[in-house]
């Protein structure tokens, strides 16, 4: 990357870098490597929901700016898993057209996760 950058200054700014979360409907809040640690009870027992109703939501940005939050969800509006195609799809008809609103040159780097 510092090689990269070293023949063209420019492509931090050129850098998109993407990630999705899942938001349970329910509240539930899915932190990992979470721990309960008590003195008064050391086998307390939290139960979480094994597969509660949830959103996924995808978000981008670079130093040009933040391409607004995309929600996976189908024709009728109901939440879906994310899987290959869909992704594409994401890609292609929405993340792609969103672009046109900064100075992307034909150096951008994009990164997932």
């Amino acid at each position: 990357m510092l090689d990269l950058i070293g023949e063209d200054e420019d492509l931090v700014n050129n850098i998109w870098m993407s990630d999705e979360a899942h938001f349970h409907v329910s509240g539930f809040v899915n932190k990992q490597n979470f721990r309960y640690w008590s003195q008064a009870n050391t086998r307390a027992l939290h139960e979480k929901p094994l597969h509660s109703q949830k959103v996924t939501v995808w978000c981008a940005m670079s130093t040009l700016g933040i391409i607004r939050p995309y929600f996976f969800e189908n024709e009728a509006g109901n939440a879906v898993t994310v899987n290959a195609d869909r992704y594409m799809e994401m890609l292609q008809n929405f993340f792609t057209p969103q672009l046109s609103r900064f100075s992307v040159n034909e150096n951008m780097l994009f990164q997932q996760d």
